[in-house]
């Protein structure tokens, strides 16, 4: 016999596919609007005054301080892509870390006072 309990779980099975089709249709609706609006405008030039590089949140700053003056022109370079529409779960965030498409996968110089949850104490 079926509990209540495990009725539960399965219909969130079914839902949470349902639910990450709908964020990634989402998403291609999204990067279509923003790519054709990019790409109609005449924005692109052969020369600029300031290039930054890296969108993070300083180099975002800089580049809109930057661009604030109308007689600068300003070209802000990202390594960043599209995201994966499982970002936008907190539940499924964890199973991103340490993929090759998700993460960098930087690791830091050994530590002797920090990092004892990670192997050779680098995380």
């Amino acid at each position: 016999m079926i509990r209540a309990s495990s009725s539960f779980y399965l219909v969130l099975l079914n839902v949470i596919p349902f639910l990450i089709g709908y964020f990634g249709g989402l998403l291609r609706w999204r990067d279509a609007v923003f790519r054709g609006a990019f790409q109609n405008s005449a924005g692109v030039n052969d020369s600029y005054d300031f290039i930054v590089v890296g969108g993070g949140s300083a180099g975002s700053v800089i580049a809109a301080r930057l661009s604030e003056n109308p007689k600068h022109r300003v070209l802000l370079l990202d390594a960043g892509g599209d995201p994966n529409p499982f970002s936008y779960i907190p539940l499924t965030v964890p199973f991103l870390q340490n993929h090759p498409a998700t993460d960098w996968q930087y690791k830091t110089v050994p530590s002797n006072t920090s990092g004892f949850a990670f192997s050779e104490q680098a995380s």
